[in-house]
């Protein structure tokens, strides 16, 4: 009796991939199945007709953090966070802090404090300004605070979202290029500082602590 003969090298190396591509997505399946949909990163982007990139407006999603806890992201029709009902006609904008990523919407700072939560991942002076603005335009409103996070990104001082990042599939992709503040000023790229070493630097779950500026801005 003789031995059969063995499998040529090409296929037994498809036959090992094969398994490991199974197995990979059976374990993502279950994690997916376990944590009810909650994906690691927020995927909520939208640009606006007028270049702003805000949340998308009435959309929802689960949130995993890394060390495992599940958080909801849900927005109302006007992209401002659901959470506590707000006591005053004060609405706060800014970035994932203000968000509050890694906590549900009724434990964000916004909601504590009684005011309209509406902040998003990555704004900086000039989104913040920019969403400020427009929100002011609604009748309801007493006043906003503007909060500010210059130690997340340096260059968010200096260029809105939409020039440093695109929106793909509702995620942020930083845009690779000469950088938005040599794209500004219309300067070859300087050295930048190095990047502080935060939890929730890019936008997945994790509050961190950082040096803020906060400035009331009653609407105009």
């Amino acid at each position: 009796m003789t031995d059969a003969a063995p499998l040529p090298l090409r296929l037994r190396l498809l036959i090992g991939l094969g398994s490991l591509l199974l197995g990979f997505a059976l374990a993502e399946g279950m994690v997916r199945v376990a944590d009810g949909g909650a994906l690691p990163h927020l995927a909520l982007f939208a640009t606006q007709p007028d270049g702003q990139v805000l949340l998308q407006a009435g959309a929802r999603q689960r949130l995993r953090r890394l060390d495992g806890r599940i958080t909801t992201v849900a927005l109302d029709d006007q992209a401002l966070r659901v959470g506590a009902p707000p006591a005053s006609g004060w609405v706060a904008v800014g970035d994932s802090q203000v968000l509050g990523l890694g906590v549900e919407g009724a434990q964000a700072f916004p909601a504590l404090a009684g005011m309209a939560n509406a902040g998003v991942p990555s704004h900086g002076v000039a989104d913040a300004v920019a969403r400020a603005r427009d929100l002011s335009r609604n009748g309801y409103i007493n006043g906003i605070v503007v909060v500010v996070n210059q130690a997340n990104d340096w260059e968010e001082g200096l260029a809105p979202v939409a020039e440093r990042f695109n929106v793909v599939g509702g995620r942020l992709l930083r845009v690779e290029s000469t950088g938005a503040q040599a794209r500004l000023l219309g300067l070859s790229p300087a050295p930048q500082p190095p990047a502080l070493p935060l939890r929730d630097a890019g936008h997945g779950g994790g509050p961190g602590a950082s040096r803020r500026r906060a400035m009331l801005a009653p609407p105009s």
